[in-house]
């Protein structure tokens, strides 16, 4: 479930009495929160009528980079991971060019995995097979530069 007012993503592993307890996504936090705040909030549940889950992968590239070349490789990696839906049934893998910032140009990968309590390391898996897709095709990833000039 993920709750309006809060950005993490929690499971509930409790509901008692008085107040409900979560854990967090990674299970690394116990939240317990009053019953009266959790019915007051807007909640979605995640797993309601399927498992699917949108990820967004972003990256950024070097300015000068083929961007076509780019995207081109993000949806290749998507369409080729066996976790990403592309039947049709959801938003297939697209990608997109979101911001020309300072030190590079922003690209997003936006795609459906096929089971919410796996996106963490769909999208970790996802990330490395851009990566070396990238090396692969010369596509460099941005890194920030400074001149320094000493007198």
């Amino acid at each position: 479930m993920k709750m309006k007012e809060h950005t993490a993503i929690l499971r509930i592993k409790r509901i008692g009495l008085m107040n409900t307890t979560f854990h967090s996504w990674e299970n690394e936090e116990i939240i317990v929160m009053p019953n009266s705040v959790v019915a007051s909030t807007v909640i979605t549940n995640m797993t309601s009528k399927n498992r699917a889950y949108r990820i967004l992968i972003l990256v950024g590239v070097a300015h000068g980079t083929d961007l076509e070349l780019a995207m081109r490789l993000m949806r290749e990696v998507a369409y080729e991971h066996p976790n990403i839906i592309k039947d049709g049934t959801f938003d297939t893998p697209d990608t997109r060019v979101i911001e020309f910032a300072e030190f590079d140009v922003r690209l997003r990968l936006t795609a459906y995995v096929d089971n919410v309590e796996n996106f963490g390391s769909i999208s970790a898996q996802i990330r490395l097979a851009i990566y070396d897709k990238f090396l692969e095709n010369d596509i460099k990833l941005s890194v920030p530069e400074m001149e320094v000039h000493i007198s």
